[in-house]
């Protein structure tokens, strides 16, 4: 190799682009005084371009396109911005546009997946941690900033999903999961008429998982609480909650055969509430924030099933079931993902 053709490799190696492309259906059936049933179809385009330091540090530009079907154009046009860097060998930092939404492994009662394309950016910082006994990531999202005299809030989140692997062995696994999710609106130099607000969540899971010939049972036992901090004195707007704290009980069998994922659980919850959970899980109307029913009971079923037929090509077809044992109500959402991962210049 020449000196000419050896600079351009090291040249063409700093830079990479990508162009990844999730086309997204997702109907829900929801016949409940919690939440209103939609549908949600459309496409999400965020190609991006990054610069490589070294092979520890980059930094990425794009652009985030949210367009959905029936409309004739884009919801959201959002520029991406971010710098990724491993500062240990178990330590990565990312800054800017960070891997939110789903990416960040919460639960169903703590993060509704319709968010997966509604709110699908977020900016701020984030810490993941990653070691053969511990998966960490810790982010700070600010959702909403303000300018002095605005007539809203700002809103933020800091959260945290650990899970720890106590135990790994042949035919028996034991983890933990642990979940954290703080999230503040308001201000100081807003004009904003609703009082500051402040919402704790979490949640402690222990995992026990049991491999069978061509079967593998996984059993969830989950405690989840909720409280308000600070922020409830008033009732005044749509901050105002009835109660200030909560808890529920989640219990899951899941398991997978071949390439087919299944799950069942029970709810059981008191009061409880989360700012971005699914509403089915809460005892309020997600809307007015209205106290519908201090008891719930649910049970839960999914199917999910993933395939990658190829290296650019992931697909996923699933269904989420939630039946109230109290009403007897059956509420349902079916969901297809197709998501095209394209590298430009690697």
């Amino acid at each position: 190799m020449n000196a000419q053709e050896a600079t351009q490799d090291t040249i063409t190696s700093k830079y990479s682009a990508t162009l990844p492309t999730h086309f997204f259906i997702k109907n829900n059936e929801y016949f409940n005084p919690y939440t209103e049933g939609f549908t949600g179809i459309g496409v999400i385009v965020q190609p991006s371009a990054s610069y490589h330091f070294d092979e520890k540090s980059k930094l990425t530009v794009g652009v985030h396109f949210l367009k959905y079907s029936g409309l004739n154009s884009f919801s959201e046009i959002i520029p991406l911005i971010r710098f990724e860097s491993q500062l240990l060998e178990l330590l990565t930092l990312i800054v800017g546009n960070i891997d939110g939404a789903s990416k960040h492994k919460l639960s169903e009662p703590l993060y509704r997946y319709d968010l997966d394309y509604q709110n699908r950016v977020e900016y701020g910082l984030q810490v993941l941690i990653s070691s053969e006994r511990i998966k960490s990531d810790t982010w700070l999202h600010w959702d909403q900033f303000i300018e002095k005299n605005d007539p809203f809030p700002e809103e933020l989140f800091v959260g945290n999903v650990t899970r720890f692997d106590l135990v790994k062995k042949q035919k028996v696994d034991f983890s933990i999961n642990t979940e954290l999710l703080i999230s503040h609106v308001g201000g100081q130099i807003d004009k904003a008429s609703n009082p500051d607000r402040t919402l704790l969540n979490y949640s402690i899971s222990p995992s026990v998982s049991f491999g069978l010939q061509k079967l593998n049972l996984t059993f969830i036992p989950g405690f989840y609480n909720f409280s308000i901090v600070n922020g409830n004195q008033l009732n005044n707007g749509l901050l105002f909650l009835s109660e200030e704290s909560g808890h529920g009980f989640w219990y899951q069998l899941k398991s997978d055969l071949k390439k087919l994922e299944w799950t069942i659980g029970f709810w059981d919850a008191t009061n409880f509430y989360s700012p971005i959970g699914e509403s089915l899980y809460f005892s309020y109307n997600d809307e007015t924030r209205n106290l519908i029913s201090s008891e719930r009971s649910l049970v839960t079923s999914s199917l999910h099933f993933p395939w990658q037929p190829f290296e650019y090509l992931h697909l996923d077809v699933g269904y989420r079931g939630y039946y109230d044992t109290d009403t007897r109500q059956f509420d349902y959402t079916v969901y297809f993902n197709c998501l095209v991962s394209l590298y430009l210049l690697k």
